[in-house]
C-alpha cells in the first residue's frame, strides 16, 4: 500500500455536526497534503470524500476522533475512483426548509440552486431568457 493514491467516499455517524468536525477536517487534511471535500447531511452525519496515501487517511481519522468534542460512532466507507485533485475543501449548503432555492460555498465561490421552474416565474430577470 506505502505510496499508494487512494480516494474514499466515508459518511461519518456520531457527535459529528456543531462540533468542529468540518474545520478540523480541512486543517488536518491540508496539513497532510490530502484532497478531497466536506459536508453536513440533513440527517446529523457527516460525508466526506479524501484522497491520499491510506496511512494519512487513516491519521486523519485518527486525529477528528481523537477530538474532545467530536465522537465518531461508526462509519460507512468505500473505495472510490482517484480523480485529478489537489485540495482538500469544505461544502457548505445553506437551504431554507420548504424551498426550492438552496445555496452552497464550494471552493471559496457562492453558488445559488433553484431546483423548480416555480421560483423563476414571472421574474424579468431569469438568466437565459
Amino acid at each position: 500500500m506505502g505510496d499508494t493514491v487512494v480516494r474514499k467516499h466515508i459518511i461519518f455517524y456520531g457527535r459529528v455536526q456543531d462540533v468542529g468536525f468540518r474545520y478540523f477536517s480541512v486543517y488536518k487534511a491540508r496539513l497532510l497534503g490530502l484532497a478531497g471535500w466536506v459536508k453536513n447531511l440533513d440527517d446529523g452525519s457527516v460525508e466526506m470524500e479524501v484522497q491520499g496515501k491510506e496511512a494519512e487517511i487513516d491519521t486523519l481519522i485518527q486525529f477528528l476522533d481523537g477530538h474532545r468534542w467530536i465522537r465518531i460512532d461508526a462509519m460507512d466507507v468505500e473505495n472510490i475512483a482517484v480523480i485529478p485533485d489537489h485540495d482538500f475543501v469544505e461544502i457548505s449548503v445553506h437551504a431554507r426548509k420548504h424551498s426550492d432555492v438552496s445555496a452552497a460555498v464550494f471552493n471559496g465561490r457562492f453558488y445559488v440552486v433553484c431546483h423548480s421552474d416555480e421560483h423563476w416565474k414571472g421574474r424579468k430577470d431569469k438568466a437565459g431568457v
